[in-house]
């Protein structure tokens, strides 16, 4: 995913949707990536500061306060992450009625990112949101 300056800042840049396909393609060029039942999330993370955005472009920063916190904190000059914000159930898997009903509740420790980043950045994003107490960016 490319970034998007606007005067000097980085802003909203449209996702990426995924094509549903018969088959994975064959070969190491291709990222795959787990879908998971949650709300598209992009985290814009720039100068110690971090917004979250909807698939529409809105700014949902106020409903998802923790995870905002925790991507502030994130050792980064400017990042973009591309996820899916969740709430994961008593099994592990994300609880969709579960989201919704936390969404409510900006300071929840239940809600959390997952994202497709590479391995090495996600050890690196989730022992920042552990180490701060806040969500998980996975």
């Amino acid at each position: 995913m490319s970034s998007k300056v606007e005067n000097g800042r980085l802003s909203f840049i449209e996702f990426q949707s995924p094509t549903l396909v018969e088959n994975a393609p064959e070969g190491g060029e291709w990222l795959h990536e787990i879908k998971y039942d949650g709300y598209r999330t992009e985290l814009i993370i720039e100068g110690g500061k971090a917004l979250a955005f909807t698939r529409r472009g809105y700014d949902w920063s106020h409903r998802y306060r923790r995870i905002v916190q925790a991507a502030a904190g994130l050792l980064v000059k400017a990042a973009i992450i591309d996820g899916e914000a969740v709430v994961l159930g008593d099994t592990g898997l994300p609880d969709y009625q579960a989201l919704e009903r936390e969404v409510g509740y900006p300071n929840s420790a239940r809600l959390c990112i997952r994202s497709a980043a590479p391995q090495q950045a996600r050890s690196t994003t989730a022992a920042a949101g552990e180490a701060q107490g806040s969500p998980s960016l996975v």
